[in-house]
């Protein structure tokens, strides 16, 4: 069981949530479904966000991989896939009351705001060091292809043909494609 964190409902009254971990073959199954309700688009976006400013040594003032999970369950709001968010948020408690089906409809009516903070603080708890893992390999990847188009600039800058350019990248990157001479 997590520590216990306060969540704002949408009237501004405070709520205690305390959150289980979703058992890891649950877990896994649910991954899937996140791609079915279009979640992986908002990892996939912050992930190329955060390749992209590690190449270029921007150090972001934000979490992407936070942003990611509250993305995420802003899209499984969104796409309607209401059983992925009962099985998520049955591995809640909200004051003391572990959100089934049924306390869900009650906690959440006109409340769809504190229900989504809920969900990321579900998302966050089960899949949350899966997500922040991903980070490293594609920072690197990121500060990788930034690296070989800044340098593919640079060689046609100093006069090299496209050809050239791109064999002196094949050398420095293992890059094995050539374009035929234009």
């Amino acid at each position: 069981m997590s520590e216990p964190v306060t969540i704002l409902d949408d009237r501004g009254e405070e709520h205690t949530y305390v959150i289980s971990s979703i058992p890891s073959l649950k877990a896994v199954k649910m991954l899937s479904r996140f791609a079915e309700a279009g979640a992986s688009s908002e990892f996939l976006d912050q992930f190329v966000n955060a390749a992209v400013e590690s190449a270029l040594n921007i150090e972001p003032d934000y979490d992407p991989v936070e942003d990611a999970i509250n993305g995420a369950a802003h899209q499984i709001i969104n796409n309607g896939d209401a059983d992925l968010v009962a099985d998520l948020l049955v591995h809640a408690e909200r004051d003391g009351v572990q959100l089934t089906r049924a306390a869900t409809e009650v906690a959440f009516l006109s409340n769809l705001g504190e229900m989504q903070r809920a969900l990321a603080l579900v998302i966050k708890d089960s899949f949350g060091g899966f997500f922040y893992s991903r980070v490293t390999p594609v920072r690197t990847w990121g500060t990788r292809l930034v690296g070989q188009a800044l340098d593919g600039f640079q060689n046609l800058l100093n006069g090299q043909s496209i050809n050239s350019a791109l064999s002196g990248l094949s050398t420095k990157y293992g890059i094995g494609q050539k374009v035929e001479q234009v």
